[in-house]
């Protein structure tokens, strides 16, 4: 378990890279980790923070990020909930994980207007892609049961 809470964490940080770079060669002269305008990157330049310092900060919270949506898909490996109680804990679990710490990274401003988009994107959004695995799934399911009745 650790180990694989370590390679969620790595891969974290390896997404957060990755979208950080891409938005520094959008919107920036130069490599910037977390968004300056940020209420964060506003509060590291008002306090003249180090740019390694920042990097640091983002590492970890990109780290958490990976561990966070580790730890939620294991709600559906371990639990045994029903799929209702699963998909809603699991739901719970990255809206109101992912979004504190997404702040934190510097990605989101701090304005409540933003956050209820982002809710209802985030919702709709996962209503999306957990309707596709339901239904992929399902198709599997029907499958293997057709094998089953026809050898």
């Amino acid at each position: 378990m650790k180990k694989q809470l370590f390679k969620s964490g790595t891969n974290g940080i390896l997404l957060g890279l990755a979208v950080s770079m891409v938005m520094s060669l959008i919107w920036a002269p130069n490599y910037m980790p977390l968004n300056p305008r940020s209420a964060v990157g506003q509060w590291m330049t008002s306090h003249q923070i180090h740019g390694s310092i920042i990097l640091a900060y983002c590492l970890i919270t990109w780290f958490a990020i990976g561990i966070l949506f580790e730890v939620a898909s294991y709600i559906f490996r371990k639990a045994e909930w029903s799929l209702l109680c699963e998909t809603l804990t699991h739901y719970a679990l990255t809206c109101l994980g992912f979004i504190p710490l997404a702040t934190l990274s510097g990605w989101f401003p701090l304005r409540l207007t933003f956050y209820l988009e982002l809710v209802i994107e985030f919702s709709l959004i996962y209503l999306l892609v957990w309707s596709f695995s339901y239904w992929k799934m399902k198709k599997d399911i029907e499958q293997l049961n057709q094998e089953l009745k026809h050898p």
